[in-house]
């Protein structure tokens, strides 16, 4: 990628550019732009000339009032807040405390973390990789939390989230084979123990009531293996099990179909066929691409082999991504503009840096403008946002902008949308 010369390290910006701060002409423009007097003046430009000429006018004196109120605004205090700005300080504070515990993790340091929210009365679970794969182990950890506090009457806050980790936690107990997920289609399990007149399903099939009932009855939740059908002719391919190797298999075949038919193709050696290849860009890995045609070619028919080679070509060809990530600031995200391949950014490691250019929103909240900076401009790989809770699964929009300043960027509402509902489902906002 293009970087500017003659920069030295210390340079280096490692996160959003900083927010301006609040000062006595915002708080004055503000209040003047809402004004009935600036209201009857249609053109933009011309009402800020009416409130720059305003401010202009008002003597020194006029003006400390304004600035004081500026620095009145900086001083939080927490007890004369109202509900909803308390919402925004705790979702400000929860993305302080993520980016604090990666840091500690990068150093060395494991943790597991608990936050009861007495507004919303939900318990958020926080930590290290480890630390979070501790907690989510067992929720009867996270319920001996909530039970310490007064909130017996309002119980947990249980969504149809925690009922498919529930049911993937009890089928991973099943088969003997931790992070197993329930495979509802095929099924070859049965499931006892479920609250009366609830019958199994997948999980975003129940209501409110059920997903409570069913939490609340977790502990007497049990799943059972049926036993494997006799299989009448010799076929050395079929297995019982599947092996780490074929689980490493199925999780690079979820990139390029659907996960059912990643599941078929290892437990089943269904072939892949061309018609079943929908995914456009393919996120593969150089070593992940060369498994795929190598050791499991066997996986594809000859056409399927020849679309996944060309898909492959023309995404690891192209140069240009918008990666949402995440930040310490009110905005819910920042996007940034890595103008190189896609392997590049795969091949990172998390505690690596890209380098970039971040792009800076407008008045239209799915309309942004590249950034030109004299300085080096980088951010942590593992800031960046992803559709899983590994690091190959990069939430990006492929898309070659033009390096100047003012460079327009229209984001599809589907994927402003996509981050949002990864930043809920993670508790950021």
């Amino acid at each position: 990628m293009q970087e500017d010369t003659g920069q030295s390290e210390s340079h280096v910006v490692k996160g959003p550019p900083l927010k301006r701060s609040t000062s006595g002409f915002n708080i004055f423009t503000s209040k003047l732009l809402s004004s009935d007097e600036c209201k009857k003046i249609e053109s933009k430009s011309e009402k800020m000339t009416f409130v720059a000429t305003k401010w202009q006018s008002l003597s020194d004196s006029e003006r400390s009032v304004w600035k004081n109120e500026a620095k009145n605004i900086k001083r939080v205090v927490p007890s004369l807040l109202t509900l909803e700005e308390k919402k925004k300080q705790i979702a400000k504070s929860k993305k302080n405390l993520i980016k604090e515990l990666t840091y500690l993790e990068s150093l060395g340091c494991e943790s597991a973390v608990l936050m009861h929210d007495s507004g919303t009365g939900t318990v958020n679970q926080y930590g290290s990789a480890k630390g979070a794969q501790f907690l989510l182990q067992d929720n009867a950890v996270a319920l001996k939390f909530m039970n310490f506090f007064d909130t017996t009457n309002r119980g947990p806050n249980y969504t149809n989230k925690d009922v498919r980790d529930l049911f993937n936690k009890k089928y991973s107990e099943a088969c003997g084979k931790p992070g197993s997920r329930v495979p509802y289609l095929k099924k070859g399990f049965t499931v006892t123990g479920l609250p009366n007149g609830i019958e199994f399903r997948k999980p975003n099939n129940y209501g409110e009531e059920k997903v409570k009932a069913i939490m609340n009855a977790q502990e007497g939740i049990v799943f059972q293996l049926e036993p494997e059908p006799s299989i009448t002719h010799s076929d050395p391919a079929v297995t019982e099990e599947i092996d780490p190797q074929q689980a490493e298999l199925q999780h690079i075949l979820c990139k390029v179909v659907d996960q059912e038919k990643a599941l078929q193709v290892v437990t089943d050696q269904i072939c892949i066929e061309e018609s079943d290849m929908e995914v456009t860009d393919l996120a593969l890995t150089d070593m992940e691409y060369n498994l795929l045609t190598t050791n499991y070619r066997n996986c594809f028919t000859e056409d399927a082999l020849t679309a996944l080679a060309a898909n492959y070509k023309s995404f690891s060809n192209h140069k240009g991504y918008i990666l949402p990530v995440y930040t310490d600031t009110e905005d819910a995200y920042w996007l940034f503009y890595f103008p190189d391949k896609m392997s590049d950014l795969l091949n990172q490691h998390s505690q690596q840096q890209i380098w970039g250019y971040w792009l800076n929103a407008t008045e239209d909240k799915l309309t942004f403008k590249l950034i030109m900076s004299k300085n080096k401009v980088s951010i942590d790989t593992l800031n960046i946002i992803t559709k899983e809770n590994n690091s190959s699964s990069f939430l990006f929009l492929q898309k070659t902008l033009l390096l100047k300043t003012k460079t327009t960027v229209n984001l599809p509402e589907p994927f402003h949308d996509q981050i949002y509902a990864i930043l809920n489902e993670y508790g950021f906002i």
